[in-house]
């Protein structure tokens, strides 16, 4: 996926998902560390997730439920906050690569 800002931020593409072989412990989604205000590709499946700078607990976007598993319908729809700007402007949209 992307994410973009009206403020100029742009993630590049990110990861998400698990893969064939590792779906079981491994669900990339995307978070930010509060701390450090980086976007990155955590794995929900391990929680709590951890920024991979400093350490401190990160903050999936979206809407994660039990079973770690993430409710993509949200995602889409809605804004969120900018690790640039620190405002909910921030909007994801599908990316060009698909792996696996």
């Amino acid at each position: 996926i992307n994410a973009e800002c009206e403020c100029g931020f742009q993630s590049g593409n990110m990861l998400t998902g698990g893969g064939m072989l590792n779906f079981e412990t491994t669900n990339y989604h995307p978070c930010l560390c509060r701390r450090c205000r980086v976007m990155f590709s955590g794995n929900i499946k391990q929680l709590p997730v951890r920024c991979f700078q400093c350490g401190e607990e990160s903050i999936p976007y979206g809407t994660v439920d039990s079973e770690s598993s993430f409710t993509d319908g949200g995602l889409w729809n809605g804004q969120y906050e900018c690790p640039q700007c620190e405002k909910e402007r921030m909007t994801f949209r599908m990316g060009l690569i698909c792996w696996d």
